[in-house]
Formats: structure tokens, sequence, C-alpha cells
């Protein structure tokens, strides 16, 4: 497949992301004087969906032209998710990227990444390549598939904070299959009540009695999952069935909570080893263990959920005409 996209046509196209993004700041900024008062009264009530930054933009069409340069939609999946996330090797770790101010939105950060928004990212940068659709609005698209429940951004709530409820939705979406529930031997039936029994880590949860109670019933629901997770002692036994770019999500002994951790599995030398944000060091970085030992060092997780990446086929029409997606909160 031979994927046509010039250089000229990014920067063009950058040019005009870039202009329509200081248009829209201008005009939800200053407002209109001609508008009449109703029609302001209907602005003020639509609710901004999307924060990015210029720097973000200008970092996505420089990775589409690396992309295209380097031909990298030609390659399996595997192995383009491998290259997406070794683009990003050495990018800062950052917590709590997605929890700015005011109503829910979706962040769109490529500066700077945790743990669940570098996988979040790299896959949405995929999808993008592999479905043949090299704009904005496309990874915007599977960005908020990926972030959210069904794909919908409906206050705090919605966004997807665990990962085995992440990875169950996503599964329903057709995005991810989990590979773990065929591979592993056991089930977790942990009962899931970290965040609303710690309201005092989350501010929108500190803020908000509301959250609080649809926090609880999303747990409850997490709780009768029947998830299957690969032992830490059989890891080992597993790594030829785990493949490149599949999610590896560390389950944890920490009360309450499911997932601790997640990267992206890669073999090297007859080993498995994942890319991952990364607290120590806080970068984005290659893991200096193997998954077995990994696991194995860590007190607080005792195996793993994986999730497989599957194939999209053609691009989603989500038109940047949408009024409420063109509403740009724009950051410098």
């Amino acid at each position: 497949m031979t994927v046509s996209f010039t250089f000229a046509s990014m920067r063009k196209t950058m040019f005009y992301t870039g202009l329509m993004i200081m248009l829209l700041s201008c005009h939800f900024a200053e407002g209109s004087k001609e508008t009449n008062t109703s029609t302001q009264e209907d602005v003020q009530e639509e609710k901004p969906l999307l924060h990015i930054s210029q720097t973000d933009t200008a970092i996505f069409y420089n990775f589409m032209h690396w992309a295209s340069s380097n031909q990298l939609a030609t390659q399996p999946l595997p192995e383009v998710i491998v290259g997406v996330a070794r683009y990003f090797l050495g990018k800062p770790y950052v917590a709590h990227t997605l929890d700015t101010e005011g109503e829910e939105r979706l962040v769109v950060n490529l500066r700077e990444f945790d743990c669940t928004t570098f996988v979040e990212n790299v896959l949405a940068l995929s999808y993008c390549l592999k479905s043949g659709a090299y704009e904005m609005d496309q990874f915007i698209f599977y960005l908020k598939q990926l972030r959210y429940r069904d794909g919908e951004i409906d206050g705090y709530p919605s966004r997807l904070h665990y990962i085995s409820e992440w990875l169950g939705d996503n599964e329903e979406k057709g995005l991810i299959d989990i590979v773990s529930n065929r591979l592993g031997q056991s089930s977790t039936g942990e009962k899931i009540n970290f965040m609303s029994e710690h309201v005092e880590s989350y501010p929108k949860l500190r803020d908000n009695v509301e959250f609080i109670r649809e926090i609880s019933e999303i747990e409850h629901h997490i709780s009768s999952y029947d998830l299957k997770y690969i032992d830490e002692e059989q890891i080992e036994n597993f790594t030829d069935s785990i493949q490149d770019g599949d999610v590896l999500a560390f389950c944890t002994t920490i009360e309450g909570l499911d997932v601790v951790h997640l990267g992206l599995a890669l073999h090297d030398k007859n080993k498995l080893y994942f890319i991952h944000a990364s607290t120590r060091g806080n970068k984005v970085k290659i893991s200096e263990t193997d998954l077995g030992e990994y696991v194995r060092n860590r007190e607080n997780v005792y195996g793993i959920f994986v999730g497989r990446p599957k194939q999209v086929n053609g691009s989603v029409d989500m038109p940047i005409s949408n009024p409420k997606l063109s509403m740009l909160s724009v950051s410098t």
C-alpha cells in the first residue's frame, strides 16, 4: 500500500489548522458584537469538548510526515504500534495531564504522558495510520473512542478511569481483544472502589457529590467483571503468545484498585520487554528488565491483563464542521 502524503500538503494542512485554531480562539474569547442576545446565550451554553495546543498540532503533523516518509503504515499493526511508541521515547512523564479546570474535555497532549495517556495516544496514532487517515480530526476521533465510555464525553465520570473497564469498553467497540481472557488461568474477583474511597485524591470528585455517586455505581459494575489475568509465575510461559504492541496492564494488590500501570509489549533478543511512560526516570522508555522479572520485582503487582489492538479499516467520518467538535480550547 502506498500512502499519498507529501510534505507540502502537510505544511498546507498545518497552516490552515493553525489558522482555524487561532480564528476560533479569537471568536470564543471575544465573541461577536453583532450577535443577538439569544445567540450569545446559545454559545455560552455550548461546552468546549476539546483542549489542544498549537504545539501539539505541530507535533501531530510532524509525526505524520515522519511516518509517511518511513512508510510506517505499510507495516502490520503490531509493528506500526511499536514504531509509533519508539517515536516518543524520551518524552517526559507527567501525571494528571487530563485533569484540566472546568468541564470535561478531550485533552490532546503529545508533549508529555503518563502511562495511560501514552498508550492511548500511541494507539490512536496507529489506528490513524492503518486506516489511511492522516488528519487531526481522525486522530481526535480515535482518542475519544479509546478514552471515554462508548466514545462519548459526558462529564468526568464518562472517562474510563479503571483499566479493566477501559479494556472491556474498547473490546465492545472493536478496538481491543482481551487475549488474557483466553490465556489466563485466574479471575480477579476484586472489589473495585479506590476512587470513591479516596475522594481526596481526585479534585473533580471532591467538588461534586453527584460524580461520587456515579463513580460508585461504575465501580460496582466493574466489580462484577470476570476478567482473567496471567499470574506472575506464568508470564514466561506465555511470552510467545503476547505480540508486539499488545497492551500490558499490571494487576495490583492495592485495595480497591484493579491496575497500577500500563505498557506496550516489545520483543527483543528472544525476551519480552515493554515500552512505557515511567516514573523511574520520568520519561518514555523501554523497560530495563524483561516482563517476567519486572512483575516479580514489584511487591504490589501479581499478574497482567493483555489487550491486543485490532486492525481498523477505512476512515471514520467525524467532520470538523460539527459546532461542538469545533469549539477548541486553545493553549500555547
